[in-house]
C-alpha cells in the first residue's frame, strides 16, 4: 500500500483509508467482536450481531444504486496491528478522538473487517457547489431508500449526515441516475455528484423470509440524547415502532429524509452561478415546503412518487 490514514471512528470500531500501489482506494472498518473487554466503554459485539450487519451490507451492495460498494468482509484474529495503532496516534494528535487506543487486545481477539469503495466526503463537511448539487443529494438518497423499501422492506434507522457520503464526479459516465421501483423506471440529474449511503449497524431488512434487524429496545441510551435533531429522530422512531424493531415501519425512512432536508436547508450554502437551476431561493423554498409535507408520507416510496419536489425533478420512463 502506498498510503494509510485513519479517517474516522465509531463506538464499535475504527475507520481507515488506504491507497494501493495501483491507485485503488479503499475504506477499512475494523470492529472488535466476541471479546470480554469493553471497547470504548461498550460491550463488544457478538458474531451473531455482526452477521446481521454483514448480510445487510452485502445485500445492499449487490442491490447497487447509491449504497456503498462492499469489496469484501473478513473475520480475523490477533493483536491490533502496529501500523494501525500508529495511524490511530496520528489521528489523535491532529483531532480529538473519543475512542480508547485499541492497544489492549490480546492475540485471542477477533475482528470483523469491512473493505468498502471510497464513497467520498460526509455530507456534514461536504461543500456544495450549487443548489442543483444539494437537490441531487436529496433526490439520490430518497430514490435509493425507495428502491430498497420495494426490494427488501428496508429501513436505515440511522441516516444522520455522517452516513451520507458525497463524491464529486468531474467526468460522470452519465448525466443521469436511473432508478427502478414499483415496476417503473425513473431518472434524475446527477449534478456531477454521487451519493453513497453507509453504515447499516441499526438497519432493518427482509432477506428472503428472514427479518434482519437490530433490537434498539436493548439500548435505551440511544433515545436519551439531546442537542441535535438526530436525537429527536431516534425518539420519533421509537414512538412509531412502539419499540418493536422487528416489524417493518417504512415511515422511519421519511423521518430521516426530513432530517437531511432540514440539515441541508439550515447548514449549507450554495455558491453556484447566477441563472443556474434551481436558484438558491427556489431550492430553499422547496426544502421548507418539503419538510412541511413529510408528515403526510408513510414511506420513501410514497414520498418519491407523490411529493412535488421529487415529481418535478424526476422523469418517469416507459418500462420496456
Amino acid at each position: 500500500m502506498t498510503s494509510l490514514v485513519k479517517i474516522g471512528e465509531g463506538v464499535y470500531g475504527e475507520v481507515f483509508k488506504y491507497e494501493a500501489e495501483d491507485g485503488d482506494v479503499s475504506i477499512i472498518k475494523v470492529v472488535p467482536m466476541e471479546g470480554d473487554c469493553r471497547v470504548n466503554d461498550e460491550p463488544q459485539k457478538r458474531f451473531h450481531e455482526m452477521k446481521k450487519e454483514i448480510l445487510v451490507t452485502k445485500t445492499l451492495s449487490e442491490l447497487g444504486y447509491n449504497f456503498v460498494t462492499t469489496k469484501r468482509v473478513v473475520c480475523t484474529q490477533g493483536k491490533y496491528p502496529e501500523i494501525l495503532l500508529n495511524k490511530w496516534d496520528d489521528y489523535a494528535t491532529h483531532k480529538v478522538s473519543e475512542n480508547d487506543r485499541p492497544d489492549y487486545f490480546s492475540t485471542d481477539q477477533h475482528y470483523t473487517v469491512f473493505e468498502f469503495s471510497d464513497g467520498g466526503e460526509p455530507l456534514e463537511s461536504y461543500k456544495f457547489g450549487s443548489a442543483a448539487e444539494g437537490l441531487s443529494c436529496l433526490l439520490q438518497t430518497g430514490w435509493t431508500l425507495a428502491v430498497a423499501e420495494d426490494a427488501h422492506q428496508f429501513e436505515h434507522r440511522d441516516l444522520h449526515w455522517s452516513n451520507i457520503l458525497i463524491s464529486s464526479q468531474d467526468n460522470p459516465p452519465s448525466q443521469e441516475y436511473q432508478f427502478r421501483s414499483c415496476g417503473s423506471k425513473y431518472s434524475i440529474s446527477t449534478a456531477s455528484i454521487k451519493v453513497n449511503i453507509i453504515d447499516f449497524t441499526l438497519s432493518r431488512m427482509l432477506k428472503g423470509e428472514d427479518v434482519i434487524f437490530c433490537d434498539l429496545s436493548e439500548d435505551e441510551t440511544l433515545f436519551q440524547g439531546y442537542g441535535d435533531y438526530q436525537f429527536d429522530v431516534y425518539r420519533q422512531m421509537k414512538a412509531a415502532t412502539g419499540n418493536n424493531w422487528r416489524m417493518f415501519h417504512s415511515v422511519t425512512n421519511v423521518y430521516w429524509m426530513k432530517y437531511l432536508a432540514d440539515k441541508i436547508l439550515k447548514t449549507k450554502t450554495f455558491p453556484g452561478k447566477r441563472g443556474s437551476k434551481p436558484s438558491v431561493t427556489t431550492f430553499k423554498k422547496d426544502l421548507m415546503n418539503f419538510c412541511d409535507r413529510c408528515s403526510d408520507y408513510y414511506s420513501a416510496i410514497q414520498m418519491v412518487l407523490t411529493d412535488p419536489l421529487f415529481t418535478e425533478y424526476s422523469t418517469q420512463h416507459q418500462s420496456p
